[in-house]
């Protein structure tokens, strides 16, 4: 039981890792992630974009400022579902990375699953 306490602990690493990708692929400007952010013209602000992401992604990952670093996330996410909206351009991506965030941080923090 004790086992499967710590492996849900430790959730947090999958989303951690699919956002460390993300944010590599804003900063080295990889072409199939530039293309992404024609309609909404961020293509300038990439590089932006993914250091943003990489250091909410660092202070997500420390357990002294988890909180301010899942807040810092789920309003990078949110943004990104809210500009999708306005150019007509939803994407699934920003939602399943909202999701993954908030089970990994009600596993992190089994003290908000109380009621």
């Amino acid at each position: 039981m004790k086992q499967d306490n710590k492996i849900l602990a430790n959730f947090y690493w999958i989303p951690c890792v699919l956002m460390l990708v993300s944010g590599l692929t804003k900063i080295f400007n990889i072409s199939i992630v530039s293309d992404l952010y024609v309609p909404a013209d961020f293509q300038n602000n990439l590089i932006y974009l993914g250091v943003i992401e990489l250091a909410s992604l660092i202070l997500f990952t420390f357990n002294i400022t988890k909180f301010i670093g899942f807040f810092l996330i789920i309003s990078y996410w949110g943004g990104a579902v809210g500009v999708g909206v306005v150019i007509g351009d939803l994407s699934f991506i920003p939602v399943i990375f909202l999701v993954l965030f908030a089970i990994a941080f009600g596993l992190r923090v089994p003290s908000l699953l109380e009621v």
